[in-house]
């Protein structure tokens, strides 16, 4: 995630050059109205990120390195609605290439009773 950090603000840039940047309540949000979604939080009052803002980032530059034909990602079925908003922002954005990404979901793995955890490596 780290990566992406220093290409957020090209992102932000892109949203504001749009018109697509809307301020409440001093954070910067994108309508999502016309898709039926929430507004995507791209950054809070305090201008830090969110990860739809990350993974914005990542997608434009997966798509200028890769020129991908498709792109999946496949995470939990909880980050469904992330995707859908995620999916909308790059179509208001003009990029129609957002088509061609793939939310794959999956259901909950648990091991002994518990969630498995990437990021602890279980």
């Amino acid at each position: 995630e780290a990566f992406y950090n220093d290409k957020m603000d090209e992102i932000v840039k892109l949203l504001e050059e749009k018109h697509l940047l809307n301020e409440d309540k001093g954070a910067e949000i994108v309508d999502l109205s016309a898709y039926d979604l929430n507004p995507a939080l791209i950054k809070k009052s305090d201008g830090a990120t969110l990860y739809i803002t990350r993974d914005l980032a990542a997608a434009l530059y997966r798509k200028r390195t890769y020129d991908f034909k498709q792109s999946l990602y496949v995470v939990g079925n909880e980050q469904s609605y992330h995707f859908k908003q995620l999916k909308a922002v790059l179509k208001e954005m003009g990029f129609d290439w957002s088509d061609d990404m793939h939310h794959i979901p999956f259901g909950l793995i648990t091991q002994g009773g518990k969630k498995l955890s990437t990021r602890k490596g279980t």
